[in-house]
């Protein structure tokens, strides 16, 4: 099953650096001057249903975006990219969701 873009994040320091992030099913980005979005490399693929992306304050010079995967009924995970969303690492595996 495919999931349209579902977050949309920006660099700090946008427009001055014009990548664009996207993530639904899969992560996205939208290098500078580049007119074609580039999935990622390794770590979130298609099939990742990513829920939530956050850019670092710090990403001009640190290049690390986080993403959020998860089903409320599988637990959430937590990657991280420190290239500037090109691969991804995970952080942590295996969070509860909130239950009411």
């Amino acid at each position: 099953m495919s999931y349209p873009a579902v977050q949309v994040a920006l660099p700090p320091n946008y427009p001055t650096d014009s990548t664009m992030f996207a993530a639904g099913s899969g992560f996205w980005r939208l290098p500078p001057a580049a007119s074609t979005w580039v999935p990622a490399a390794s770590g979130l693929l298609s099939t990742t249903n990513v829920i939530a992306v956050a850019v670092s304050p710090a990403y001009a010079t640190d290049r690390t975006v986080f993403a959020a995967f998860g089903f409320w009924t599988w637990g959430y995970s937590v990657y991280r990219s420190s290239d500037g969303g090109a691969t991804w690492q995970l952080l942590a595996a295996g969070l509860n969701a909130y239950h009411r």
